[in-house]
């Protein structure tokens, strides 16, 4: 495991918050080690726990997340699920991944379906949005420019 100091000066995502800067690591006892992040659009302030991302992930590198723009792009087989309920759950869960791979893999199998069930419609459409909002951080461009390198536009779905 890296050292939580080495992050400082990086940029996590969070689904809820937006793009936000590690400024340092702070020892919260009991709780353990917490990022305070700074989120400059909002001007918030947050922690994250280092060892639980379930509410936030590293922003990746160019590199990586031009891969993930292709695998998005790709047509996919539509996934096969034993129930409705099935695909949700496990929908939701790979949804708050933090390979942005395995991100645009799902976010594109989501896109291409015909209808997105309504019990995971606000899901992917905020983190279709928090996607976008990386590809646009990271590559420097506008977020028009964004939706459109993904090949979409903001009310696609």
């Amino acid at each position: 495991m890296t050292n939580p100091q080495d992050n400082i000066g990086k940029h996590i995502i969070s689904g809820e918050l937006g793009i936000g800067e590690i400024t340092e690591v702070a020892s919260m006892g009991d709780k353990g080690d917490f990022y305070h992040v700074s989120f400059q659009k909002t001007d918030a302030i947050n922690f994250f726990s280092v060892t639980n991302q379930n509410n936030y992930r590293m922003l990746e590198s160019k590199e990586n997340l031009e891969k993930a723009i292709k695998i998005f792009k790709k047509d996919h087989a539509p996934l096969e699920f034993d129930s409705t309920q099935a695909k949700i759950t496990t929908l939701k869960k790979s949804l708050r991944t933090s390979s942005v791979m395995d991100l645009a893999l799902q976010l594109s199998s989501l896109n291409q379906e015909k209808e997105i069930h309504v019990s995971l419609k606000k899901i992917f459409e905020n983190t279709l949005k928090s996607f976008v909002q990386e590809i646009e951080f990271v590559l420097d461009i506008k977020n028009i420019d964004a939706w459109n390198l993904l090949g979409l536009t903001k009310n696609n779905k």
